[in-house]
């Protein structure tokens, strides 16, 4: 799951990127996981 997470911030960093190319920094990006089961 971590992985995911990581993969799908660099997407949004990667669009970021191609849509801001005169930008010098990256938006802050906070993960937040919403677990929805029984247990943990």
């Amino acid at each position: 799951m971590a992985l995911r997470v990581l993969s799908d911030i660099a997407q949004v960093w990667q669009a970021w990127r191609r849509d801001h190319p005169e930008a010098r920094t990256l938006p802050i990006a906070v993960p937040i996981v919403v677990y929805n089961g029984e247990r943990p």
